[in-house]
């Protein structure tokens, strides 16, 4: 497998989770760099495309999330995730870099900050699939973020 793209080189052990995407949206809204910069860990620089810095919003459905070897559970392993990212780079190299992930799943909220160092945040989600039209809606228990489309 190709990694030569990657600023990190790959894990010698297997891959440990299996998940689905299903029902994704990419949205995107163009930011002024310097609004972006304070969220930016130092080593990293913003990856501008034609001069000019981007936001992601991606809500989607995990599904059937569940450690290799493993079968999905019900009610645990399947919920609605949403992802707010910017585009990086780190030695010239691309990447995403999560500015927070907001997931209806406890388990996934307090595993993953502490095993792979993401932000992730406990709200309710919601996404509805009528033909080609998707509805979602999330918003953090707190009330202090919520997003919909």
């Amino acid at each position: 497998m190709r990694s030569d793209h990657l600023p990190f080189p790959m894990p010698k052990r297997p891959h440990s989770l299996i998940q689905e995407w299903r029902n994704l949206t990419f949205l995107h809204w163009e930011v002024n760099p310097n609004l972006l910069t304070p969220y930016i860990p130092k080593g990293l620089e913003i990856d501008l495309f034609e001069g000019k810095a981007y936001v992601g919003t991606i809500p989607f459905l995990m599904k059937n999330v569940r450690p290799r070897m493993t079968f999905p559970l019900p009610g645990i392993s399947t919920f609605p995730e949403f992802n707010i990212r910017t585009y990086v780079t780190k030695e010239g190299k691309g990447g995403v870099l999560f500015l927070t992930l907001e997931a209806q799943s406890r388990v996934t909220c307090a595993y993953a900050p502490k095993a792979y160092g993401l932000p992730y945040n406990y709200a309710k989600g919601r996404i509805k699939v009528q033909g080609q039209t998707y509805s979602w809606h999330t918003k953090r228990k707190d009330g202090t973020h919520g997003f919909s489309g």
